[in-house]
Order: structure tokens, then sequence, then C-alpha cells
């Protein structure tokens, strides 16, 4: 935090922490936020915050400035995503 920069896997994971804390502190299921870390297109690695929902999941990407949730396959598909490995803790 200090140098104020870092790649998508160390924003997903600050993101993730701030969501988890905020959903417990507030006494909500913190089970429905995720990490994902897989290739997206060019096969350059990638990771990003799931959240999943009762009735659809989606996609936070921190890289995205300014970006709005995408349903995940609709992300998948844009991205051509490809998850490797998907981690809560």
């Amino acid at each position: 935090l200090n140098e104020k920069s870092g790649d998508c896997e160390d924003l997903a994971h600050l993101g993730f922490a701030l969501l988890t804390h905020i959903f417990k502190k507030r006494g909500w299921d913190t089970g429905v936020f995720s990490i994902e870390a897989g290739r997206v297109t060019g096969g350059l690695g990638h990771a990003v915050i799931v959240y999943d929902g009762e009735e659809s999941s989606w996609v936070l990407d921190p890289t995205q400035i300014g970006g709005q949730p995408v349903l995940y396959d609709e992300y998948r598909v844009k991205y051509q995503f490809e998850r490797v490995v998907k981690y809560k803790d």
C-alpha cells in the first residue's frame, strides 16, 4: 500500500478482504465471495473477485477503473477467462 501499486492478485486480495470484512460486520454471509485466478485473452494470468449470488454469479475485476460488476458468463466470454483455481481463504 505504501508504494501505491500492485497487480491484479494484490488488488483482488485487498478487495476480497474489504468486502468480506464489511459483510461480516453487518452479519451477512461472507461465503458468497471467492477469488478466481486463471488466464485471459492471450494466455495472461489474471485474478478477480467473484460474488456467487442465489441466481447468478458476478465478477468484480479490481483492475477495471470505475468498472461495474459483470455477469460471470459474460466476463468469461468477453475476456476468454479460463479459471485455474478458486479459493476463499
